[in-house]
């Protein structure tokens, strides 16, 4: 009787192989997310990390603050006494009108003191100086680091805590941009990513350089616009006089009045630190009413002007930057900067092929509409901006650039009634503070 012998395969199918791989890529997708984004263990052990920090050095100023009311046995503190004892813990008080102001000089973080020795975080940080103020392109600049800034040829950039130069997008004149996701780089065009929430930092010289453009069209909506009202997030919006106090400029009505004052603030802001970052994209809108700036972001549309003014104010609003809607002014700098920068893009000639299609689409798809790496400002959706008209008082609400409907150019400025809209979005801005 013959002895037959049977080959057993031991190693593993194709079908086994592909799968294994599927369930790798899976399981690394998974370990991605849970490190990095906004709920990450990374960025939420970075915020603990923070908040530790912030709770220390209350607890330095609360020591020193105690120290002195018993040296005075009661009496009152003054800063430079109590500057004295936060010497030693690297601190600076001074006097901030009938309150104390601490400052660490390490964190740049300022604390008030009131008369009853409460302490509150204060309005803003002041980043260390030196080669710890310098950011590093594809760093994220951590909480508690301050914001950092960063140079580029002519120009200086402010990059926020929580926020990274993208790597491959580091020149300013060509449009800088900043996300909140460590993994995102252009450096090579070939392997681009693109993740997280982006934003293009627009250079801002001099205030006298911070006004509305009346030549764009229409250029009677232009020379009839004003800034309009209740857009600016806590921290820069102004307070609005009693219509008992308010002085309204002759020509002018109440609404301009108080845009006047607006105005004011919003350039007070932007001047103050060179520039603000406009979103790189439209605004999308990521689940819940979440408020984004993505690369292939379902365009947040189907609100009012008013509405969308809220919603702008939503993104961030900390002590380090603050978000809202993009202004008119914000608009007519980003189309200066474009046209200084960009002599490929002309922001007052529409390129009609770009206008085609039946509906809003996904953001930064159209890769040709893409000026200073700010995209969709010609087509997809018109944008609302916190701007009103007095030319067409029916429809005071204005907004701005092309979309998929009409072959308008970026710089294109006209009316509407303010209402929710399928074919009308937003994009909002950063404020560094």
């Amino acid at each position: 009787m013959l002895n037959t012998k049977i080959n057993k395969n031991k190693g593993i199918t194709l079908i086994a192989l592909v799968i294994t791989i599927i369930v790798l890529l899976i399981l690394a997708a998974v370990s991605i997310a849970m490190l990095t984004g906004e709920n990450g263990i990374l960025t939420q052990a970075q915020n603990a990390k923070k908040e530790t920090s912030i709770a220390e050095e209350k607890e330095q100023i609360a020591l020193a603050y105690n120290a002195v009311k018993a040296e005075e046995k009661g009496g009152a503190v003054t800063d430079d006494k109590l500057d004295k004892e936060l010497e030693k813990d690297g601190a600076d008080a001074t006097e901030d009108g009938e309150n104390i102001k601490v400052t660490f000089r390490e964190s740049g973080r300022e604390y008030i003191i009131d008369g009853n020795g409460n302490i509150t975080e204060g309005t803003g940080t002041t980043p260390p100086t030196g080669d710890d103020n310098k950011a590093t392109v594809g760093e994220i600049v951590q909480p508690g680091e301050g914001n950092k800034e960063y140079t580029s040829g002519e120009y200086t950039a402010i990059i926020p805590e929580g926020f990274m130069i993208v790597p491959g997008c580091e020149d300013i004149s060509k449009g800088l941009v900043i996300s909140d996701n460590p993994t995102d780089t252009e450096k090579d065009s070939s392997n681009i990513t693109a993740l997280g929430n982006q934003f293009v930092w627009i250079p801002v010289a001099s205030e006298a350089e911070y006004i509305r453009n009346t030549s764009y069209a229409s250029t009677n909506v232009s020379a009839k616009a004003y800034t309009d009202k209740e857009y600016l997030p806590d921290g820069i919006a102004p307070t609005i006089p009693a219509d008992s106090e308010l002085e309204i400029p002759e020509g002018k009505t109440k609404d301009e009045a108080i845009g006047l004052i607006n105005e004011e603030a919003e350039r007070d802001a932007v001047v103050g630190k060179g520039g603000f970052y406009i979103s790189r994209y439209e605004a999308g809108n990521e689940g819940l009413d979440k408020l984004i700036s993505k690369n292939g972001a379902t365009v947040w549309v189907s609100k009012s002007q008013e509405e969308f003014k809220e919603i702008g104010k939503s993104f961030v609003d900390n002590n380090n930057v603050k978000s809202a809607m993009c202004s008119g002014i914000q608009w007519d700098m980003a189309m200066k900067f474009i046209t200084e920068n960009d002599e490929k893009y002309h922001v007052t000639t529409a390129t009609s092929s770009w206008h085609t299609g039946s509906k809003v689409v996904a953001s930064g798809q159209n890769k040709e509409d893409k000026a200073c790496n700010i995209y969709d400002l010609e087509s997809n959706s018109y944008e609302y901006v916190a701007e009103k008209n007095s030319y067409r008082t029916s429809t005071q609400f204005v907004y701005r650039g092309g979309s998929y409907r009409y072959s308008n150019p970026a710089s294109y400025r006209y009316f509407s009634s303010g209402a929710a809209s399928s074919g009308y979005s937003f994009r909002f801005v950063l404020y560094v503070m």
